[in-house]
């Protein structure tokens, strides 16, 4: 056949940063297009100003209305949520810093996210 290859663009590590303030498809898009290599990530962030940064490898788009601001996070003991334009993504797979890559019930066993953390 005399299809022409195209060759990908190369990403680059800040192409790989979520950027919150788009719509949910076009979020879990990135993040679905971005896994299992390199990641998507993103950083989060503490009420006391601490931040670590945050590799997402899965999120299912969960529409819920809402009013929270867009980055802000709800935390479950077997879900974490972010709150998008469209609904909330709840995000299925992350990677903490010097962990291992892990379902997000086992990651929010070994991290407690502070009720005003969010992402940025």
């Amino acid at each position: 056949s005399s299809a022409q290859l195209k060759t990908a663009h190369k990403i680059f590590k800040e192409s790989c940063r979520v950027d919150w303030e788009r719509s949910i498809e076009k979020i879990h898009n990135h993040i679905r297009g971005l896994s299992p290599y390199p990641g998507a990530w993103t950083t989060l962030h503490f009420n006391d100003g601490q931040e670590m940064s945050l590799k997402i490898f899965g999120a299912t788009i969960a529409r819920h209305a809402h009013n929270d601001s867009i980055g802000s996070l709800s935390v479950g003991k077997k879900e974490l949520l972010v709150a998008v334009d469209g609904g909330d993504l709840s995000l299925t797979e992350i990677q903490l810093p010097n962990k291992r890559k892990m379902k997000i019930h086992e990651a929010l066993n070994g991290i407690s996210i502070p009720k005003n953390a969010f992402v940025r």
